[in-house]
């Protein structure tokens, strides 16, 4: 572990497709980019309020594959869409932070997928896959998982 971010409780529910879309989003968020995937996996989804949560971020072995990675961390892999949301209205337009903006890929784990984040020139771009559909995380080199 190299760290760790306090994620405040919501009061709400949390619409994805209000929130992580391309242009400046709820929160002021520069989103560049979301892959097909991403879209199709999480337009219309809707995460209810939640919990004050601790998150914490380490930097996983590289190449090691994502199921790997997952069943290490057992039951507190799972983190939400709201979560990552807030983490990117701590660095909106790519400031430094706990999520990488050096063109590696920050990743998390919801709802039995893997979501990656990364920041571009132009904003952040999002994607997800299946856990096991990947050879292994050689781009990522940060992972979120609750405390």
């Amino acid at each position: 572990v190299i760290g760790r971010v306090t994620v405040p409780a919501t009061t709400e529910p949390f619409v994805v497709g209000e929130h992580l879309n391309i242009k400046k989003t709820k929160g002021g968020v520069k989103i560049w980019g979301l892959r097909n995937d991403f879209r199709e996996w999480c337009g219309d989804k809707t995460e209810e309020p939640m919990a004050k949560t601790q998150l914490l971020y380490a930097q996983p072995i590289l190449f090691f594959v994502d199921h790997i990675i997952r069943d290490e961390l057992g039951k507190n892999a799972e983190t939400t869409l709201t979560q990552i949301h807030y983490l990117l209205t701590l660095q909106p337009n790519g400031e430094e932070g706990v999520l990488l903006t050096n063109k590696r890929a920050t990743s998390f784990f919801v709802d039995g997928r893997v979501v990656h984040v990364y920041w571009r020139v132009d904003g952040w771009g999002l994607g997800v896959h299946d856990i096991g559909d990947s050879n292994g995380w050689g781009d990522v080199r940060r992972v979120f998982f609750r405390a």
